[in-house]
């Protein structure tokens, strides 16, 4: 009797190339490799469009740093899903990764000052802003997609350096020339996991949702942001987009106490539509940090 065939595991999407910081979240969270198979991408844009299609069963994203702030590209590809897939894709988890920043480069660079450009995403950049005004100043920025594509690019081109993770050196042909150059060493990066179907509720959750109104009303925004205050919802986040609609028209994305399926949280929810021109809630998931 032939053997029936092995049941291929969930893939995971995550933005790569490997050695990434969101290819070590990916590994941290889905802690079992021989449980999920994890595809690198090449942007988030990628990762976020894979989950859409269905082509992964589960997508990791980064979404904010503690020094940095948030990562513009993955608030509006998740903002451009929930307006033209509505609940195609949901924000499910989160995971918290501390971010040590390495300077890394080829055996043949050997002084500061024979660096000609310095890779990395500009994530790393921004982390790293005061350590290279003082150490590289002049050194052009070159920015990629990710940290582990910088590390790619600098073990392929002599006179440039990379900044990114020390687990890049076992893939690429570079080494850490100097560890943790990051300008806080308390830096973190929140990443989060997406699924096609809402996470479940737990005993503590956040809801992360978005809308848009009318710009030219006087206090329509105030009146948007009390429904949060009537409904006893602590808003822990709030970020502005572009909606592309037109010039000076913005999607306002918050995150707020509470999961999705509960009724207070639908209670806001339908206060929000009642004033706003439009709403859509991005996922719920467990406000617990998840932090190794």
């Amino acid at each position: 009797m032939a053997d029936e065939p092995t049941a291929k595991p969930p893939t995971v999407a995550f933005l790569g190339p490997p050695g990434s910081f969101t290819h070590k979240a990916a590994l941290n969270y889905f802690a079992n490799p021989s449980a999920h198979e994890l595809v690198a991408e090449t942007t988030i844009e990628a990762v976020v469009t894979a989950v859409e299609q269905g082509t992964t069963t589960f997508g990791v994203v980064p979404f904010e740093n503690s020094s940095a702030g948030s990562v513009q590209p993955t608030l509006d590809r998740l903002l451009l899903s929930a307006r033209t897939f509505p609940g195609r894709i949901h924000i499910i988890d989160q995971y918290y990764l501390p971010i040590h920043q390495c300077l890394l480069a080829r055996d043949d660079l050997l002084t500061l000052a024979d660096v000609t450009q310095v890779y990395s995403h500009p994530m790393g950049f921004s982390q790293c802003s005061q350590w290279l005004l003082q150490h590289l100043p002049h050194a052009e920025r070159v920015e990629v997609t990710s940290t582990s594509k910088a590390a790619e690019l600098a073990a392929l081109n002599p006179g440039t350096v990379a900044i990114g993770s020390q687990a890049t050196t076992q893939l690429y042909k570079v080494r850490v020339w100097l560890p943790n150059i990051e300008d806080q060493s308390d830096n973190v990066t929140r990443f989060f996991v997406l699924h096609q179907s809402p996470g479940r509720p737990t005993a503590e959750d956040r809801t992360y949702l978005y809308f848009t109104l009318d710009h030219s009303k006087p206090g329509s925004l105030c009146q948007a942001l009390d429904a949060f205050r009537v409904g006893h919802l602590n808003l822990s986040k709030i970020d502005t987009r572009p909606s592309h609609l037109q010039p000076w028209h913005f999607y306002f994305m918050v995150e707020c106490d509470g999961h999705y399926s509960q009724a207070r949280v639908k209670a806001v929810v339908a206060a929000l539509q009642s004033v706003c021109e439009k709403v859509g809630v991005l996922g719920s998931y467990s406000s617990l940090w998840r932090l190794t």
